[in-house]
C-alpha cells in the first residue's frame, strides 16, 4: 500500500514552500531525463511528463536488486493519483496532460498540502473522548470527598496526582512513541486512562479509600500523557505545513 506519507517522501515534499516545490519538480524532471536518456534541450526547463517522471523517480528510490519483486509502475501510478487527488486510474488518465508546467505542478502540490487527511477526524474524536473522561470526573469528586470524610490536605494530593503523573510521564511517553510507534502508545494510553477512570468507583469500598483514589489518578495521568504524546506526533505525521493552522 502506497501511503500519502510515502508519496510525499518520494516527491521530496515536507515544508511545501516554493523553493522545495521547485526542487521536487526539478528532481522529477531530471530523473525522467536521466533514465530516458533524453537531452535537456528536448524538453523545456519548465515542463515535465508527470507520469514518466514519477516512474523514473520511483525507480531511482528502489534498490536495483529489489526491482524485480516490486511493481514500480503501480507504485508510480499510486503516487501520481495521490498527487493529483484523483480517486482512480481512469480519472487520472482522463484529466492528466502528458506535459505539465511548473505552475501546474505547483498548484497540484499546494492543493495536496492543504487537503486534510481523513485520519485526523479519528484522532480528534479520540481526544474528545479522552478529554471528556478526564473532565467528567471533576464534578463527582466532592461527592467522594464527603463520602470518605476526606480532609482537604488529602484531597490536595488526589487533585495534584493527575498533573504530577502527566508531567513526569511526558518525556518517557515521547521515548515510547519513538521506540514502539504512534498507534501502540495511543492504544496503551487510552487503555490506562480507561482503567484509571473506571477504577475510581472502587474508592468507596472497604479497604480502598484515599490511597486507591490517588493511584487511579496517577494511572490516569500517565495514560493521558502517553495518549497525547502519541496522538500529537501522529497528527504531525499525517499533516503538512499547509494544513496545520
Amino acid at each position: 500500500v502506497v501511503s500519502k506519507e510515502y508519496a510525499l517522501k518520494i516527491l521530496g515534499l515536507r515544508n511545501f514552500n516554493e523553493e522545495e516545490i521547485r526542487q521536487s519538480f526539478d528532481s522529477i524532471r531530471n530523473s525522467q531525463l536521466r533514465n530516458c536518456k533524453l537531452q535537456t534541450d528536448n524538453l523545456s526547463d519548465d515542463i515535465l511528463d508527470l507520469q514518466a517522471g514519477i516512474l523514473s523517480l520511483v525507480e531511482s528510490h528502489i534498490p536495483s536488486e529489489s526491482r524485480n519483486s516490486v511493481d514500480t509502475h503501480k507504485i508510480a501510478e499510486k503516487v501520481a493519483l495521490i498527487l493529483t487527488l484523483s480517486d482512480d486510474k481512469s480519472t487520472f488518465e482522463t484529466d492528466r496532460r502528458k506535459e505539465m508546467t511548473f505552475s501546474e505542478y505547483n498548484q497540484l502540490v499546494v492543493k495536496l498540502g492543504e487537503k486534510l487527511d481523513s485520519r485526523i477526524y479519528n484522532i480528534a474524536a479520540s481526544f474528545l473522548m479522552a478529554g471528556s473522561s478526564v473532565g467528567i470526573i471533576i464534578p463527582c469528586m466532592p461527592i467522594l470527598v464527603s463520602q470518605l470524610g476526606m480532609p482537604s490536605s488529602e484531597f490536595g494530593f488526589v487533585t495534584s496526582a493527575f498533573g504530577i503523573s502527566k508531567l513526569l510521564g511526558n518525556i518517557p511517553s515521547g521515548y515510547l512513541v519513538e521506540q514502539y510507534g504512534r498507534k501502540p502508545v495511543i492504544i496503551a494510553g487510552m487503555g490506562l486512562c480507561a482503567i484509571g477512570m473506571g477504577s475510581i468507583g472502587l474508592t468507596l469500598l472497604p479497604g480502598f479509600g484515599t490511597p486507591w483514589w490517588i493511584g487511579c489518578r496517577l494511572l490516569s495521568g500517565l495514560g493521558v500523557s502517553m495518549f497525547v504524546a502519541g496522538g500529537t506526533m501522529y497528527m504531525s505525521d499525517i499533516s503538512t505545513a499547509l494544513n496545520r493552522t
